[in-house]
């Protein structure tokens, strides 16, 4: 490299010294200085001059260094004397021959992102986040607006500041608006793409590609995962209906892609598919999440009111109460929350101790304010207030629990079942007096809203709501069916699972997960 740019140079004084020779018989008024850009020097006419790729300075013209070297803007702002090629070399902006390094040689106009125009140096432009116009710009003259493309498809001029506090993309300093301005490639679901603005294509569960992105070369597909951790490149509704999770516009299939972090119920970590993950009885983390030291840990919080770091099993053998995978004990009220008292009394406590004397936990974090204990309270005439529970029990009320409220024009009314199957809508106490059942505040009164399946024992009859409650029946709700499982569940003894009713598997010791519920493999784990 060095060799060849001393040819370079060899080469040029050459030709200034073939110039200088050959206008030796012409005349000193058509010839001049010829400036070539590694400062080099000759005297001779235009013509010559521009043949061998010089800068002619005019003729009468002498040669001198002052002439062929000139002001340089650096990078950083600076302006230093120095030839053309010298300063192409160190990244710099040439003036031009014979021009002098001055104050503000180096200065330009330069667009501020709110809008005002400064006279700066161009490295101090960009480090402000501007936009440089060029050395001797004049502020006057620097177009420093530009397009604003809202997400909705609109378009304005503006400064890019005022397009972001907007929740704008800005386009650039001196662009226009005009009808295809704001639309860019929108990858659909189905694997189309179309040009559309920001807000319609997600609207569409589209992936917006950028104002000004072109279809063409859009990448409309994605990384899908199968249940049995086959990984191939699809559209996301093609991915769904073969029952796999879509992974994102732009994926790919990379090495065990769909593979992820398993925690098992023994609080170890395994990397595998999510259907293996369910058989083990383990939680799925997400595709692409690592096993490491820390995936199955979470806050644990001892009885003793401190909290521990651990997997759930070690918190369970500790005493603890365990409050998931991904917490932490880094909050100050990891362990503390909220606790209700009947009397509507409030206090920072533990949850088992809370939970202990029957009062109601509102959970870790929660602080206890003057309203949070309290709630909606029914009288008998059907009129609201609020209070505490036990104020509204010893007023004869139903209370509605705590953090209802009386603004609900409804809060203490509801559908009322009668004995003979006709609903009324009315207050709680009055559909008691009536012999009803009454469903709830603010239920309306539907069709067949007393008339639905009654489990008796693990039997289903439809009825109405009095009569199944009146014969010691689970009521199913208004227009529900009898089905095949409708009255019997998954009752679990240990770890085993048996199909059978509330009654039935609540007599033998059992515990009962619920009505229509399924012995899945880890049900009872």
């Amino acid at each position: 490299m060095k060799r060849s740019v001393q040819l370079a140079r060899l080469g040029r004084w050459a030709a200034a010294l073939c110039l200088a020779l050959t206008s030796a018989s012409t005349s000193a008024q058509d010839t001049g200085a010829c400036c070539f850009r590694d400062g080099t020097c000759a005297d001779t006419t235009e013509d010559r001059c521009v043949e061998a790729g010089g800068s002619f300075q005019g003729n009468g013209t002498a040669c001198s260094r002052e002439l062929c070297s000139g002001a340089c803007c650096l990078s950083d702002g600076a302006c230093e004397f120095m030839s053309a090629e010298r300063c192409e070399r160190a990244g710099g902006e040439f003036l031009g021959f014979g021009t002098v390094c001055r104050r503000e040689s180096c200065f330009g106009a330069c667009c501020l992102p709110d809008g005002n125009c400064v006279s700066m140096t161009a490295q101090r432009c960009r480090d402000a986040g501007g936009h440089f116009y060029g050395v001797f710009s004049s502020c006057p003259f620097a177009p420093c607006g530009g397009a604003c493309c809202l997400p909705d498809g609109t378009c304005f001029r503006t400064y890019p500041d005022d397009c972001r506090e907007r929740g704008g993309e800005f386009q650039g300093f001196d662009t226009g608006c005009d009808e295809r301005s704001c639309l860019g490639a929108c990858c659909l679901p189905d694997g189309n793409c179309v040009s559309i603005t920001a807000e319609r294509c997600r609207e569409t569960g589209g992936r917006f590609y950028g104002v000004g992105s072109s279809c063409p070369f859009a990448p409309c597909g994605g990384a899908c995962c199968l249940p049995d951790g086959t990984c191939f490149r699809t559209f996301p509704d093609r991915c769904r209906e073969r029952g796999g999770v879509f992974l994102g516009f732009d994926t790919g299939c990379e090495q065990e892609r769909c593979l992820g972090a398993c925690c098992l119920p023994d609080g170890s970590c395994e990397v595998t598919i999510p259907g293996k993950c369910d058989e083990q009885c383990g939680r799925f983390l997400g595709y692409g999440v690592p096993c490491t030291p820390y995936s199955c840990i979470g806050a644990c919080c001892l009885r003793e009111g401190g909290c521990t770091m651990t997997t759930e099993p070690r918190c369970e053998a500790l005493g603890g109460l365990f409050q998931g995978i991904g917490t932490d004990c880094n909050h100050h009220y990891a362990c503390v929350g909220a606790c209700c008292h009947r009397d509507g009394t409030c206090e920072f406590t533990f949850n088992w101790r809370c939970l202990g004397r029957g009062d109601i936990y509102l959970g870790n974090g929660v602080s206890c304010t003057p309203e949070a204990c309290v709630g909606a309270c029914c009288l008998d005439d059907g009129t609201c207030v609020v209070t505490s529970a036990a104020r509204c029990e010893e007023g004869g009320g139903y209370f509605s629990g705590v953090g209802t409220s009386c603004n609900h024009h409804y809060a203490c009314y509801g559908a009322c079942c009668l004995e003979d199957g006709s609903c009324a809508f009315t207050f709680r106490h009055d559909c008691i007096r009536r012999g009803g059942v009454y469903l709830g505040n603010g239920v309306v009164c539907e069709r067949e809203a007393c008339q639905g399946a009654c489990c008796i024992e693990d039997t289903c009859v439809v009825t109405s709501a009095v009569r199944c409650i009146s014969n010691g029946g689970t009521y199913l709700g208004g227009g529900t069916a009898c089905g095949l499982y409708s009255c019997i569940g998954a009752c679990c003894f240990g770890e085993d699972c048996v199909l059978t009713g509330q009654r039935s598997c609540e007599g033998h010791g059992g515990t009962y997960l619920g009505n229509g519920t399924a012995c899945a493999p880890c049900a009872c784990r």
